[in-house]
């Protein structure tokens, strides 16, 4: 069976939750399985190449905050479908899912993971909401089937669409059991000259939704006697990332992207 992933830039070790995602999910798979992952050139190491079992392809795709995922799906999707001929197309997100009646077009069935409600995210402006809810609503109406990340989403959604129902089922991202088990003090990372106990961590990206400027604000006014370590960074510097580190100081530390041990 041929598989074609697409809404993604791709893996191994890319930033992003749905990166992670696929890069865990994907090498756990049957390996008779021939998974295809149709990733964004920006972000790609060269333009075809093995992950484990899994191959990546790079689709031209421009760096962009708005246009950058819904051209390039439109684009992975023609190419998925005119040269790849796969068995299951799997999108990832609902603005990509925009789409899915264009990957059905092919003959293929069609998978959309709904990762969340991205239209009740403050850096989507007006039309960029309008775009994700008709990708949440051409998922639900023309997918064989969708994953649901959230059980109360799930719900919700199940109810706007009674009709199809049955092919929308909540399936949640997994975890870790050993996470940071074997991890020593000896690894904390010697840059950002932090001890054991002595400091706080958030791990997010530096977008509004997540908060990290309210987190900011209260622990300034807490005054405690420890760090705060923000781990992460932004899709695309943008006015809110460069004001949010403009806060750093010697007890706001931003530290970027981390990974492994280190994270």
């Amino acid at each position: 069976m041929k598989v074609c992933v697409v809404g993604l830039r791709g893996i191994p070790n890319i930033m992003g939750g749905i990166e992670t995602h696929c890069q865990q999910l994907y090498s756990r798979m049957d390996k008779q399985t021939q998974i295809t992952i149709l990733g964004r050139s920006p972000y790609l190491k060269s333009s075809d190449y093995k992950f484990e079992s899994i191959r990546i392809k790079s689709i031209w795709a421009i760096k962009n905050k708005f246009l950058e995922t819904f051209l390039h799906t439109f684009l992975a999707i023609l190419y998925a479908g005119i040269f790849f001929r796969p068995d299951i197309i799997h999108i990832h997100a609902i603005g990509p899912a925009i789409w899915t009646p264009l990957a059905k077009l092919f003959g293929c069935k069609v998978v959309v993971t709904h990762h969340g409600a991205d239209y009740d995210r403050d850096k989507w402006n007006g039309f960029a909401k309008f775009i994700l809810k008709t990708g949440e609503r051409a998922a639900c109406h023309f997918a064989d089937a969708v994953i649901v990340v959230g059980k109360s989403l799930t719900e919700a959604l199940q109810s706007e669409y009674p009709k199809k129902a049955e092919r929308i089922q909540h399936i949640p991202n997994g975890a870790f059991d050993n996470f940071s088990n074997d991890v020593s003090e000896s690894e904390l990372p010697d840059d950002l000259n932090i001890k054991p106990d002595e400091y706080i961590l958030s791990v997010a990206r530096l977008v509004p939704e997540k908060g990290l400027h309210d987190l900011i604000d209260a622990f300034n006014q807490s005054k405690i006697n420890k760090k705060l370590v923000i781990v992460g960074s932004a899709d695309h510097e943008d006015t809110y990332s460069k004001k949010l580190k403009s806060n750093a100081s010697d007890n706001v530390i931003f530290a970027g992207r981390r990974e492994g041990q280190a994270l």
